[in-house]
């Protein structure tokens, strides 16, 4: 099975989407792939600007194309699995202390693993950088200096590694931290940042970083805050796309 689809087709997109900044879907990645097989030339974004995450790291990086009951997905199936883009200044996708991140999500590997998503990873003054769950069980969100104010962690929710795909909001709103899962809050608190992103350049990757043992069929991001309202309806649009 092989999918074809370049650009949007859905009926029923929230009126959020109009400034999403990075549109990432696996029905709609922009290149044909075959079930169950590597991905080759990267994965487009819907977004306007096409951000698309298209860097090739080596050979066998791309993840797995596979789809569920008809709805695709990708597999971070090794610790060598990244996908991401060069270059990406940080305010073209996400606020320095503000923004809105989903992703439709499946941590299926027991421990030992996680999802990660990252931009400037290696200065840790200055990090975003996100673990979903690290193996010691918890959420790292890194958005500002790791080690004054930048690093907000909490316990992973609860079934979060049950072999199912999750609906993730990621929300923050300058020192506000909300976290849901199915729509429903595991972590939120009004005073859980003193530290803010500046204005860098550097690759938005998803994966590596001993980040395998997860799947991947939706990561949208914005740089502002969705209003409740807003939130709720990228949810119910997610929701029937869940594999």
């Amino acid at each position: 099975m092989s999918l074809i689809l370049l650009t949007p087709i859905r009926s029923n997109i929230p009126s959020a989407f109009s400034d999403i900044t990075v549109w990432l879907d696996a029905a709609q990645p922009g290149f044909s792939y075959a079930d169950n097989t590597r991905m080759t030339t990267g994965w487009n974004s819907l977004d306007a600007a096409s951000r698309h995450l298209n860097n090739n790291y080596g050979v066998g990086t791309y993840g797995l194309y596979r789809t569920n009951s008809g709805k695709p997905y990708v597999d971070f199936d090794s610790s060598n699995t990244k996908i991401g883009r060069s270059a990406v200044t940080f305010t073209d996708f996400m606020g320095l202390n503000v923004g809105t991140i989903f992703l439709v999500i499946n941590q299926y590997h027991a421990s030992n693993s996680n999802a990660v998503m990252t931009h400037r990873p290696g200065d840790s003054s200055n990090k975003w950088l996100f673990h979903l769950a690290f193996a010691d069980n918890n959420f790292y969100h890194d958005w500002g200096n790791q080690f004054s104010g930048g690093r907000v962690s909490h316990a992973m929710p609860s079934g979060w590694r049950d072999g199912t795909f999750k609906i993730l909001e990621i929300r923050r709103n300058v020192n506000a931290l909300r976290v849901r899962v199915a729509n429903t809050n595991v972590y939120n608190n009004a005073s859980a940042y003193s530290s803010a992103r500046t204005s860098t350049s550097d690759n938005l990757d998803l994966g590596g970083v001993s980040g395998s043992g997860w799947q991947l069929s939706h990561f949208l991001t914005w740089k502002r805050v969705l209003s409740d309202a807003e939130a709720d309806a990228v949810y119910a649009y997610l929701l029937p796309l869940k594999p």
